[in-house]
């Protein structure tokens, strides 16, 4: 039986943002269409209730083939980071985006605060605890070819050609000059780093 899955939206001045890529990944995760319609409705009621139409506010919503099961609506904070630690990983664990983010909060939480794991599966860079990665170089930005998780705002750069997939190994990482942080929440730039604070 399927775990329960979690899809997390970015809800900027009342407005849901990025639909259709949310819509694709719901899919792939359920492994058929599904229609958004009732993940709008729920945030829709939520936002009615909590009067949340300015600023940027995290709405996640876990669900399962069967339907929705609940939603939580919060203001969104940028995260703090400050550097990253390389941990080498023996399996993609997190390809779908599961409700149950425990092994991932297990190797954060070995971690300093502030420090985020950036996983590395075969030599290859793949992405954070709760985020993929950009690498840049030359004012051009490229995200890994090898993510554990295929996000919203990472599909959605790839669309619009704003970044290009590159197979990514962790040899090459010092040959770029920062490394970005990308999810449903996370624009390039928001949260940018040198490459020597790994």
């Amino acid at each position: 039986m399927m775990g329960q899955l979690l899809e997390t939206f970015c809800l900027l001045d009342g407005e849901l943002l990025n639909l259709p890529y949310h819509s694709a990944r719901v899919g792939r995760s359920l492994g058929r269409e599904y229609p958004i319609t009732p993940f709008t409705d729920v945030v829709s009621r939520e936002v009615n209730r909590l009067g949340a139409t300015k600023g940027k506010w995290r709405a996640s919503i876990t669900y399962t083939w069967q339907g929705i099961e609940s939603i939580k609506l919060t203001p969104y904070r940028l995260p703090q980071i400050t550097s990253f630690r390389l941990i080498d990983i023996e399996d993609n664990f997190y390809s779908k985006k599961w409700a149950d983010r425990s092994r991932l909060d297990e190797y954060k939480n070995l971690l300093p605060q502030g420090v985020e794991p950036i996983f590395v599966l075969k030599g290859q860079i793949t992405d954070t605890s709760f985020t993929n990665i950009l690498v840049e170089r030359d004012g051009k930005l490229y995200t890994p070819s090898t993510p554990l998780l295929l996000g919203t705002k990472r599909d959605k750069l790839l669309s619009d050609g704003t970044i290009h997939s590159i197979p990514l190994s962790s040899a090459e990482l010092h040959t770029y000059e920062r490394i970005h942080l990308i999810n449903a929440m996370l624009d390039p730039g928001e949260v940018a780093l040198p490459l020597s604070v790994i």
